[in-house]
């Protein structure tokens, strides 16, 4: 017993670095290479930038797989094959020399990123930490925002100093070294998991008023009322924040700010983004889930109708203060949600599922505000989205 209780924080150690390394990376990262490969290659900035549009339908798609497989399969065998796919074509990008070898790589990748971050770091949380999945969940994810600010200011000397070529291939290697001995030798999926027989009866000691169904009640999902306000709500959510986030730094130059601002803007809001995914964990556990999802939604609001108000020069700092802070909301709740809305039994495949939802929102919101920035203006998009907090603030709740 005493071994589990140390173990769990060696899980929480290894969930927070592959968030830190190959999380940030390459999610993070990959931006600083675009002007670079494009100058030395002649690619487009639109072709280098669909890298990201493919890269996030995959990961949509391949979600609910990896969730399903995750019951299946070991654990360590899915993250390991997974750790050296986003390795190895990472480390690849530093070779490849025309875009559709890019495009084929970047799907290589996001396969490997389904199965080694988010679904399987969540459900390994789930399962070792039971109360307190909020707070640690919280932690691991702050490796991402703690990654960010590790490798920006690395990434971007060692572009200038080697070139874009090898240090795709350093961060490759470096991806390796790190993601492939933790996903081998510490990723477990619970202490309690040897069998499912075992989960089951894990799972009947944890809640003894929940009676289950020796049928997946995966086959009843589609049917469930809660599953349907949840994923429509995850919809939502991604559309606003990710709408909102990555127009920012847009929407800040259409101002007349310059560009040192607006990194000063980002840095703000990165910070608030590290501080707001540690506390947003504790909150969620210490207040009714129903008070935390006010609580960091209306925090969502407020930052968007600050949106408006950007013209003078300190509301900017006010809005990446408290939009920031906000983020916990997409970082957390998609994971937290599922194991506190449906059957534990479930969680990986339920959330593979929920992320689909959640990733579609993503990428629909980034295009919508863009798209609402040609033809009207952003300030069409911001009402837009604080119409779809109500909506989704209403079916969470």
């Amino acid at each position: 017993m005493q071994r589990k209780v140390w173990y769990k924080w060696i899980i929480l150690i290894g969930c927070f670095l592959l968030m830190a390394f190959p999380f940030s990376i390459v999610n993070s990262i990959q931006p600083l290479f675009m002007s670079s490969v494009i100058e030395n290659l002649g690619f487009s900035i639109s072709a280098f930038s669909l890298i990201f549009t493919i890269s996030a339908a995959v990961i949509a798609f391949a979600s609910p797989l990896i969730g399903y497989l995750i019951k299946k399969i070991n654990l360590k065998i899915i993250m390991t094959i997974s750790a050296i796919l986003v390795g190895s074509g990472f480390l690849s990008y530093g070779f490849v020399k025309n875009i559709t070898e890019f495009y084929t790589i970047a799907v290589f990748i996001a396969i490997g990123m389904a199965g080694l971050t988010s679904i399987p770091i969540s459900t390994v949380i789930t399962n070792w930490f039971g109360e307190w999945r909020g707070t640690a969940m919280g932690i691991a994810f702050a490796g991402a925002g703690m990654g960010t600010f590790f490798w920006m200011q690395i990434v971007s000397d060692k572009i200038i100093e080697f070139g874009y070529e090898k240090t795709y291939i350093f961060l490759g290697l470096i991806i390796l070294m790190i993601a492939v001995p933790i996903s081998l030798f510490i990723m477990k999926l619970s202490p309690h998991l040897s069998d499912k027989n075992n989960f089951i009866k894990r799972v009947l000691e944890d809640n003894p008023n929940i009676k289950i169904n020796n049928k997946s009640s995966l086959s009843n999902l589609w049917t469930n009322k809660t599953f349907w306000r949840f994923t429509i709500g995850l919809l939502f959510l991604g559309i606003t924040v990710s709408g909102v986030q990555v127009h920012v730094q847009s929407y800040l130059s259409s101002l007349g700010y310059g560009l040192e601002y607006g990194a000063n803007i980002g840095s703000t809001l990165a910070i608030s983004a590290l501080v707001g995914s540690i506390l947003g964990g504790a909150v969620f556990d210490s207040m009714k889930t129903k008070h935390a999802i006010l609580f960091f939604s209306g925090l969502n609001f407020i930052a968007i109708c600050l949106l408006f108000f950007m013209e003078q020069s300190t509301i900017p700092y006010v809005f990446a203060i408290i939009f920031g802070l906000s983020l916990c909301m997409p970082s957390l709740w998609p994971a937290y949600g599922v194991g506190k809305l449906f059957s534990k039994e479930n969680y990986a495949a339920i959330l593979g599922i929920a992320q689909l939802f959640f990733t579609i929102g993503g990428g629909i919101g980034p295009l919508f505000s863009g798209f609402m920035a040609d033809i009207i203006g952003y300030s069409f998009a911001w009402g837009i989205y604080l119409i779809f907090t109500i909506g989704y603030i209403f079916l969470f709740i």
